[in-house]
């Protein structure tokens, strides 16, 4: 049966096009990893991916990339995975991630629990799945941390007027002002006394982790690392 699935239905590469895998293994291979830190709201190099002084006040600890949006592969890769229901790529991304979370060791608490970032309500109708949900769990696996969704997204008016917070600009005020206490942790025990890590799939200006960042210190987290697959 399965190869009867694949030959009427094969897997073609999203990068090279050939014919065997969703993504081959010499195009992931191609994949650059992020080898340079900065703060996650500038382009200030900063240690580990802390926030630099002009920052410092911020809720998250600090915020690591697996690779670069800038990166085509990645980027075709991610798309088709977010936008055009090629789900199966999740398992590849995951890998990805899980990877640099595991290169990233010793950046990462010892032990901790693992919350993707929500869906805002309108999307979460769009899509049948959350994305950050599906790199979670890989990275959980990998750092044998619990993986919750213990994060709930509000809706917001600014969802419909502004639908795309990755077309603004990074410092637009409406990126930010549209997150302003739109998070909701579900539960504070999971969160009290525990070092916390955040996975998304794209980091652009830092607002959607900042903004997470601060519920969960309000909840009682310790430290708060952001874990992205891609840096804009």
């Amino acid at each position: 049966m399965t190869q009867i699935i694949n030959f009427l239905f094969p897997k073609i590469c999203v990068n090279c096009n050939e014919e065997g895998a969703l993504l081959c293994e010499p195009c992931a291979g191609l994949i650059s990893p992020q080898t340079h830190f900065k703060c996650p709201f500038c382009d200030t190099p900063s240690i580990g991916g802390r926030p630099c002084e002009t920052h410092n006040d911020s809720a998250i600890t600090r915020v690591l990339a697996a690779g670069s949006y800038r990166d085509p592969i990645l980027r075709k890769t991610l798309h088709a995975f977010k936008y055009s229901g090629t789900t199966a790529l999740g398992a590849r991304l995951g890998n990805i991630l899980a990877q640099s979370a595991l290169r990233f060791r010793t950046l990462l608490p010892e032990t901790g629990v693992v919350i993707p970032m929500p869906l805002a309500p309108l999307k979460n109708r769009l899509r049948p799945f959350n994305q950050s949900l599906t790199l979670a769990h890989a990275v959980g696996t990998a750092l044998n941390f619990e993986v919750r969704p213990a994060l709930t997204r509000h809706f917001s008016f600014w969802d419909i007027l502004v639908p795309s917070h990755a077309a603004l600009t990074h410092t637009h005020p409406a990126r930010w002002f549209s997150l302003e206490k739109i998070f909701h942790a579900d539960d504070s025990n999971i969160v009290r006394g525990r070092d916390v890590i955040i996975v998304d799939d794209v980091l652009t200006s830092g607002a959607n982790l900042e903004m997470a960042a601060r519920e969960l210190k309000t909840q009682g987290a310790t430290t708060i690392t952001g874990l992205v697959l891609a840096r804009a």
